[in-house]
């Protein structure tokens, strides 16, 4: 039996703007990161296939199809120019009956509301910060809450916000 077959998945969508540490990072930075993990890989002895994710699923499932790999390592953060769609890969892919790396469609729209995914950490006795929730601007801050605050908006992906 010859080397593991692995598909390196990645967004090729200039439309998508990823965001590391609150600065917008460029989609040819994905393109090096799908190159590095397959540089990678391939000195371990796998043979790879790159896929890029654009406009056309249609076209997506079938190159997935057709490279007939034991796994597929995903790299998408997310689809048609929406970083939300991230879980949308992982169900469509789960779907066809693929086998991937990350997290599933579950877990990545649940990380998609950070309240929720705060109670969960707490509920679990992961540490994390303490938070809360306003759905509107308060007139005065409340005594528990002192500067430095990060505000963000509860439904949004990743660190945007």
């Amino acid at each position: 039996m010859g080397p593991k077959k692995i598909i390196i998945i990645y967004n090729d969508d200039p439309e998508i703007v990823l965001y590391e540490g609150g600065s917008p990072v460029p989609h040819i930075g994905v393109i090096d990161t799908a190159l590095t993990v397959e540089k990678a890989m391939r000195a371990k002895g796998f043979s790879t296939t790159l896929i890029p994710l654009n406009y056309d699923a249609w076209e997506f499932v079938e190159a997935i199809k057709k490279a007939d790999a034991d796994i597929i390592f995903n790299l998408c953060e997310g689809a048609m120019g929406e970083s939300t769609f991230e879980m949308n890969v992982a169900a469509m892919l789960e779907l066809f009956g693929f086998k991937l790396t990350g997290s599933g469609p579950f877990t990545l729209s649940l990380a998609l509301n950070k309240g929720r995914t705060k109670d969960i950490l707490i509920a679990n006795d992961i540490p994390t910060a303490p938070y809360l929730i306003l759905n509107e601007v308060p007139s005065r801050l409340s005594k528990d809450l002192r500067f430095p605050l990060i505000v963000k908006p509860v439904h949004e992906d990743a660190s945007i916000g």
